[in-house]
């Protein structure tokens, strides 16, 4: 009889330790957090649960895509640069906060 943490079974089927708990609450089977021990019925049952979800169908063979006689026209219209001169600045935004302070200071000539 082997012991299984909720945190092992939640990494071993993709989830969160959350919806483990939640699915053996379900079952009553009681588990208080991700580092609760469960045995082997606890087990059994996230397994059956998510082996419902997922499901065993036949495989489907894939269709692939009707891919018309003409093939689509799309306008191809080239990227337009703007000219920037030389004396236009990049459009960033101003700050004045290295504005001149005024001199308040006594200076003394000699």
């Amino acid at each position: 009889m082997s012991k299984y943490r909720v945190y092992e079974l939640a990494k071993e089927h993709n989830t969160t330790s959350k919806v483990i708990i939640d699915i053996l609450g379900r079952h009553s089977i009681t588990a208080k957090n991700h580092m609760s021990s469960v045995d082997d019925d606890a087990k059994v049952a996230i397994e059956r649960t998510f082996a419902r979800k997922t499901g065993t169908t036949e495989p489907t063979q894939a269709v692939p895509p009707v891919q018309s006689a003409k093939p689509e026209q799309r306008d191809v219209v080239p990227p337009v640069k703007e000219a920037q001169t030389s004396n236009q600045q990049p459009n960033r935004p101003s700050f004045n906060n290295q504005q001149q302070q005024p001199n308040n200071r006594a200076t003394t000539i000699k």
